[in-house]
């Protein structure tokens, strides 16, 4: 896995402030415009550019309903994941990490506009998920059964998926840590759910 960047590679990087006026989407101002401060429906949620306080998006604020369909989605998802050969795992997450590779700027500037973070910090981070979705692609290539030797037998390990897992990302390093917390349980068979980050306020 890469190193994290340097303090020097860090703060040569300038914040970016948040886009002018003129580059907002249409979208982006009439949420703004839709929902003004104190009148934002309980079942949403606002993403804010720390730098402008700019409304990114709004997003559904999930419920205890929500997180149960997650998981009955994401049972039925595991059953399918864990009848794919090993292999065909790993290239799976190898298209997925070359379509992270694709897509590099774009969600670095969206890791900008919503945590707030240097330009060269969110660049890391964004390669980081693409190289750990390599790196964890090559992992059903490592599993191997351990033997251990015990009087009058064998001692024989067999590793079981967990199944259904949900993964919270803090706000501070969501791209990154979603990752961490996902990637490496795909190639056993683990279904995984990432929860949106709350940045507080």
């Amino acid at each position: 896995m890469p190193d994290q960047p340097t303090s020097d590679q860090s703060t040569s990087d300038q914040p970016i402030s948040g886009r002018s006026a003129s580059d907002r989407s249409t979208s982006d101002r009439s949420t703004s415009d839709r929902l003004p401060a104190g009148d934002l429906p309980p079942d949403l949620l606002r993403v804010i550019d720390p730098a402008t306080e700019e409304v990114v998006a709004t997003v559904p604020a999930a419920t205890g309903a929500d997180v149960h369909a997650a998981v009955v989605r994401g049972t039925r998802a595991q059953s399918r994941w864990a009848a794919l050969a090993p292999g065909d795992r790993a290239r799976l997450l190898r298209r997925f990490a070359a379509r992270v590779d694709e897509h590099l700027e774009e969600l670095a500037q969206l890791e900008v506009r919503e945590a707030g973070h240097t330009v060269g910090n969110a660049r890391w981070e964004a390669g980081n998920v693409r190289d750990l979705l390599d790196y964890a692609a090559g992992g059903v290539e490592r599993l191997t059964g351990r033997q251990i030797p015990v009087a009058g037998g064998l001692d024989v390990t067999i590793l079981e998926p967990l199944g259904v897992v949900g993964v919270i990302a803090p706000w501070n390093f969501p791209m990154p840590i979603a990752a961490w917390g996902t990637a490496p349980r795909s190639p056993p068979a683990t279904r995984c759910s990432s929860s949106p980050p709350r940045r507080p306020r």
